[in-house]
């Protein structure tokens, strides 16, 4: 759904916007890593800010962090009940939003333990399907479908590129690269201490700017 959104917005320059997301998202992990490091303590950005400036500002911080959560979970869930929709058109909406909402409260009911090994099965998925999409995009470009090749007019096209609409793409693209900063909330969970929690972190932002790149391109 992000991705449709950008494609629109960034007047043909989406692999120029996923760059410039990346590279910012990049200097972002850098920070929360560091800071995970400084801080290694439950609660990400309220337990930064708390310590880093002032008990107030934390405070506000964690309601902030709060309310995001409580607005995209649900942004989450209906993305995913209208993709879904499409898919299968038989199945109303609603049954796929009750479903979400279902398996997640079992999810965290259970533990972090469950959740994780959830994940790990919900990642698999993930690639495999990222996997085929770009093969079949690969063959695309092999067989010139519909004019398809290698250009550098993702990133640049003379003539055609609009610097407000790249800046106005990325203004959106920052919110494929929601989740990794999360990881700082298990400060006093992660095996191999707080130096592990940051790279992870890290390599989290590294690996989805490339993905995302990649795919987009």
């Amino acid at each position: 759904v992000i991705y449709g959104y950008v494609v629109q917005a960034a007047a043909g320059s989406v692999a120029m916007v996923y760059l410039l997301a990346a590279i910012g998202m990049l200097l972002t992990g850098n920070s929360y890593g560091r800071l995970a490091e400084a801080f290694p303590l439950a609660g990400g950005g309220y337990a930064f800010v708390s310590r880093g400036l002032s008990r107030l500002a934390g405070f506000l911080i964690g309601w902030a962090m709060a309310g995001m959560y409580i607005v995209l979970l649900p942004l989450l869930y209906i993305f995913g009940a209208y993709a879904l929709r499409a898919m299968l058109p038989a199945v109303p909406v609603q049954v796929w939003l009750l479903a979400f909402i279902v398996i997640n409260t079992w999810a965290n009911y259970r533990g972090l333990e469950v959740t994780r090994n959830i994940l790990k099965y919900i990642l698999g998925a993930e690639l495999l399907i990222y996997l085929w999409t770009v093969i079949a995009c690969l063959m695309a470009v092999a067989q010139g479908v519909e004019g398809a090749a290698f250009t550098p007019a993702p990133f640049y096209a003379p003539g055609q590129f609009e610097l407000l609409a790249v800046m106005a793409g990325l203004s959106i693209a920052v919110f494929n690269f929601g989740g990794p900063e999360m990881l700082t909330t298990l400060g006093e969970e992660t095996r191999g201490g707080a130096k592990t929690l940051g790279i992870g972190v890290l390599v989290a932002f590294v690996a989805l700017g490339s993905l995302y790149l990649l795919l987009v391109y």
